[in-house]
């Protein structure tokens, strides 16, 4: 296993980068998939010999005993001209002590993406947008702030017990039309 920055290079150990799995246990791709596999199986890494390698799209990290998981590496997204790790963003909302746990989706506004938060909040908590925001900013050094933010008693999950993305989405265009 690799775990390489954007640039293809080796990330330092304790560090955040993409996964890559390696040798000859990785298959030599997809069955009846061609447009999947570009990009993802790979015949040598840079700087490395020629070996058959698998790009996972996770982010990982490795303390020179464990990995760690860090989500995904393609959840970054240009909103209004800035790029946006959502998984990040995600991570440190759940940091706030009034926050249990959290989800972002993007909404279209006109030509533009906006960023709509949905937050479980502890029992009776209720955070104000305007702290998160600040301690978004405090924690990441830049503002990043979803144009609109809604409580939910719990995020919508799929079987296995992953958040539900696309009911998410669902979900945050219903609020913006004033549905549900």
């Amino acid at each position: 296993m690799k775990i390489l920055d954007e640039q293809g290079r080796s990330v330092r150990r304790g560090s955040i980068g993409e996964l890559f799995i390696g040798g000859a246990g990785v298959g030599l791709g997809y069955i009846t998939h061609d447009s999947r596999m570009a990009g993802r199986y790979l015949r040598a890494l840079p700087g490395q010999r020629p070996g058959r390698w698998y790009r996972t799209g996770d982010l990982a990290s490795f303390d020179g005993k464990y990995y760690k998981l860090h989500g995904r590496a393609d959840a970054r997204i240009k909103v209004k001209g800035r790029f946006v790790d959502l998984v990040e963003v995600e991570g440190v909302l759940r940091e706030h002590c009034d926050v249990l746990d959290c989800a972002i989706t993007t909404v279209p506004d006109g030509d533009e993406l906006n960023l709509a938060v949905a937050i479980a909040t502890a029992p009776g908590a209720v955070p104000n947008p305007g702290q998160l925001s600040d301690f978004l900013q405090r924690k990441t050094g830049q503002a990043v702030m979803a144009n609109h933010i809604w409580f939910v008693p719990k995020l919508p999950a799929t079987l296995s017990g992953k958040v539900d993305r696309r009911a998410l989405h669902v979900l945050a265009t219903g609020q913006l039309m004033g549905g549900a």
